[in-house]
């Protein structure tokens, strides 16, 4: 659905460990700003990730903005009438 091409950078203006720890990962409520809309604008977003204990505060990460993404109709036809989030974490950069 999304490639590499479209991964975007943020910056982890905070980190909320929210449970459960596997290892290296642990669920966490995450604030972000994407880093070229810094200076710009006030746009933050809320997302949950399995990166918890891996970022902090002014960490960057990388993920897919979901907002501005362009999906093809065949893409996402199985995803109709499913909730998905603004912005996924894949890893921290």
């Amino acid at each position: 659905i999304a490639g590499r091409g479209q991964l975007t950078l943020f910056v982890v203006l905070d980190c909320i460990l929210l449970g459960p720890t596997v290892g290296k990962y642990a669920l966490a409520e995450v604030h972000l700003a994407r880093e070229k809309d810094l200076g710009r604008n006030d746009t933050q977003f809320i997302t949950i990730t399995h990166l918890g204990n891996l970022l902090k505060s002014g960490d960057y990460a990388m993920g897919y903005d979901l907002t501005t993404i362009s999906f093809n109709d065949q893409d996402v036809k199985s995803l109709r009438g499913k909730q998905l989030p603004d912005i996924i974490l894949c890893k921290k950069a």
